[in-house]
């Protein structure tokens, strides 16, 4: 579950030679193609974490329709209630921004790498606040992890 699957570590070159025609571009464009890289993996960032969120909303709202206090069960209480509709709304404007930046990169918009920041920083600032702030704190670490995911 979350980002175990994803396994980073350093990889060191040395004395190594490329020829030229094994270039991904020309000598001294490696941070403008690093930068058009990040363009897609933010939204990849930004979508694992609308995904965290989504499974943490579901666990948590499980939970409180379960517990009873009061003769009805607790997400029925108003300020419960407020919580969750707040926890999906923005749960779904992170999705939308997220679908946004993926279509304007399928379609090379001028503003892509705006709505690409945008979608990520939403997104990750949004699921670590699902997974802390929620009536119940789960899955607050893998949050964490997107929010380190792609700058």
């Amino acid at each position: 579950m979350g980002m175990h699957a994803d396994r980073n570590s350093d990889v060191i070159f040395e004395d190594v030679h490329v020829p030229k025609k094994n270039l991904l571009g020309k000598v001294g464009d490696g941070a403008d193609i690093l930068r058009r890289t990040l363009i897609y993996n933010r939204v990849g960032g930004g979508m694992i974490s609308v995904g965290i969120a989504r499974g943490a909303f579901v666990y948590a709202l499980g939970y409180w329709r379960e517990r009873v206090v009061g003769g009805k069960p607790l997400v029925k209480h108003s300020l419960i209630a407020s919580m969750f509709a707040d926890m999906a709304t923005k749960i779904d404007a992170a999705r939308l921004l997220v679908y946004r930046s993926a279509w304007a990169n399928m379609n090379r918009h001028p503003d892509r790498v705006r709505f690409s920041d945008m979608a990520k920083v939403f997104a990750t600032n949004m699921a670590m606040e699902v997974t802390t702030n929620s009536p119940i704190s789960v899955m607050p670490q893998h949050a964490l992890n997107c929010n380190a995911l792609a700058g």
